[in-house]
């Protein structure tokens, strides 16, 4: 193998190692997913609701309601227009909030620890430096793991027009995934 394809097969072989895994596209609805939308009118007010059915011009949805009189919450169906949509997403997945656990656990430790720095001197208390370093890095932990455990929504704008899902209905909508991919053989030559 010369030298420049060497060079070529460690581009390529460096820039399908950078290059995303895959390509995220719009979600498409289908029926059950648990979907959040606002419309035109308002659209900082946002609703959550399961998908019963998708048409490209209509979503019928099930909103839970809870009861006004202390009883059981019900699923309201709703026939939702997509032209009054001003924002339509779908929950793709849950994450946990670490990260933001520990900013808050940090900040707490931080204000615990000066208070800490300020007590007076005695044979049990942590020195100035111990209450400034100890605080703050426990605090970041603790809420680090709180965090963990404590799931969230992840939504995914969904592009309109809506495509009606894969079905008898419609076959020319397909659900496949395309990958490309590059490999590279690397061996001893002669030169």
């Amino acid at each position: 193998m010369t030298q420049s394809c060497r060079g070529f097969a460690f581009i390529a072989l460096l820039a399908s190692a950078c290059a995303p895994t895959h390509v995220s596209p719009s979600p498409v609805p289908m029926d059950g997913d648990r979907i959040r939308y606002s419309f035109m009118q308002d659209s900082s007010r946002l609703f959550v609701a399961r998908i019963v059915s998708v048409r490209t011009d209509t979503i019928v949805v099930e909103r839970l309601i809870p009861s006004m009189t202390g009883g059981a919450a019900e699923w309201v169906p709703a026939s939702i227009p997509t032209a009054t949509l001003a924002r339509l997403e779908k929950r793709v997945g849950r994450r946990g909030n670490a990260g933001r656990g520990a900013l808050i656990g940090g900040g707490v430790g931080v204000v615990l620890g000066f208070f800490c720095a300020n007590e007076d001197p005695g044979w049990l208390t942590p020195t100035p430096a111990q209450c400034m370093i100890g605080y703050p890095l426990s605090g970041a932990a603790t809420g680090a793991v709180i965090g963990a455990l404590i799931k969230s929504d992840v939504w995914q704008p969904i592009v309109r027009p809506l495509r009606s899902p894969v079905g008898p209905e419609n076959p020319a909508v397909s659900a496949t995934a395309i990958e490309i991919g590059v490999q590279v053989k690397v061996g001893r030559g002669t030169h």
